[in-house]
């Protein structure tokens, strides 16, 4: 979503990626009839928001990036093989 958490431990200095799906479905699911595909995804979202608060960053603002929990080629295409810290804002 907005990447609230992601953006707050990197304004205290963390090394942060904050993720999201690129769709509001899950995968298999249908698009209902009444419902279009959104212009902008929550990635969009989170990328903007960082944008806007680049210069409170530092040196290493957050990375924002595509992932569906479960996603192995998602998780493969993460900036990091490996995280020491998870932290989620809607889990």
């Amino acid at each position: 979503g907005t990447g609230g958490v992601g953006l707050a431990a990197g304004l205290l200095g963390a090394h942060a990626t904050l993720t999201d799906q690129a769709s509001f479905l899950y995968p298999g699911e249908e698009l209902p009839t009444n419902v279009s595909q959104p212009s902008r995804t929550l990635l969009d979202l989170a990328r903007e928001n960082v944008a806007r608060n680049e210069g409170a960053f530092g040196a290493a603002p957050p990375v924002v990036a595509r992932l569906l929990w479960g996603d192995e080629e998602d998780e493969r295409s993460l900036p990091h093989p490996e995280y020491d810290v998870i932290c989620g804002g809607d889990i």
